[in-house]
Order: structure tokens, then C-alpha cells, then sequence
């Protein structure tokens, strides 16, 4: 079992690459004694591996776009992916995403994306409205937070 912290390490030392990674995640996505073919609705099998060859490729070059750079994700699907369905597990829902959630706009800039997971909380985006008059303090009457302790810990952890 590997932590972000290491995996990131392994990278920035060589010891290995974006692509090892996804294809190692990808394996185990496909294995049919597995839960990936029941967890996983969509994966982006092409543009991961274009994405961890594009990260490998900075690497060398020595950008570092971000301390995880290069480490796969998956998305729950609640999250809009721009061109796919967003089903929140429900087979009612059909509608075409028009653009990414803000996240997942976030996350492209920063990993390699790789697929859409079903049953598991990866990553979540939380918005509060507040009504500053019930406070004896000052708040503000909107703030959000983007919270991935979960979006590493599935991916890079198989059990």
C-alpha cells in the first residue's frame, strides 16, 4: 500500500513514472475477479495515458505543476465531466454535461485523470450560505471548500 506522499516521491526520484501508475490502476480496474468492473461506469482509458505521458514529459523537462502531479484519480459520479452524463447512480438522470464542475476543473489542472468511479466518494465540493444575522461574529454569506482527503486514498490504496 503506497501513500500519496511516497508515490510522489517516487516520481519526482525517477523511480517511477505517470504511466506505470495509471497503467498499474487500469490493470486493476479491468481485472473481472474484481470490483473495478462493478465500481466503474466510465474510464478514460486513452486520455489517462496521454495525460500521464504529458506529466512524464514536464517531469523530465523539470515542471512540476503541483506536488501530486501526476498521480491518477477517479471521479464519483456526481461531478459534471464536460460531454459526459452526469447520473449521480440513477438510471433517470441523462443530462449531458455542458462544462466540468468547478473540481473537476480544478483536479485536471493538477492530476492525471482517469475515470469516473461509481460507488466510491473520491472528492468533495462543499458550498455554505450563511445568514450573517444569526451570528454574534462576522461571516460571510458564501464560502466553499474542495476537500480530497478520500480522492487519494481510494486510487493509490487498492485493497
Amino acid at each position: 500500500m503506497w501513500t500519496v506522499a511516497q508515490l510522489a516521491r517516487d516520481l519526482a526520484a525517477g523511480r517511477t513514472s505517470s504511466r506505470e501508475l495509471v497503467e498499474s490502476a487500469l490493470a486493476r480496474i479491468a481485472r473481472p475477479y474484481g470490483e473495478g468492473p462493478r465500481a466503474f461506469l466510465k474510464v478514460y482509458e486513452d486520455a489517462a495515458r496521454a495525460d500521464a505521458d504529458h506529466a512524464d514529459e514536464l517531469r523530465k523537462r523539470g515542471v512540476r505543476r503541483s506536488a501530486v502531479d501526476g498521480l491518477p484519480v477517479s471521479l464519483k459520479d456526481l461531478f459534471d465531466v464536460a460531454g459526459d452524463v452526469t447520473r449521480a447512480g440513477s438510471k433517470v438522470l441523462a443530462l449531458e454535461a455542458k462544462r466540468d464542475a468547478g473540481a473537476v476543473a480544478r483536479l485536471r489542472a493538477a492530476y492525471t485523470f482517469s475515470s469516473r468511479a461509481f460507488l466510491r466518494m473520491i472528492g468533495q465540493y462543499t458550498e455554505t450560505k450563511r445568514d450573517p444575522e444569526l451570528y454574534t461574529f462576522a461571516v460571510s454569506r458564501k464560502s466553499g471548500s474542495f476537500d480530497g482527503s478520500a480522492l487519494f486514498s481510494y486510487k493509490l490504496n487498492w485493497q
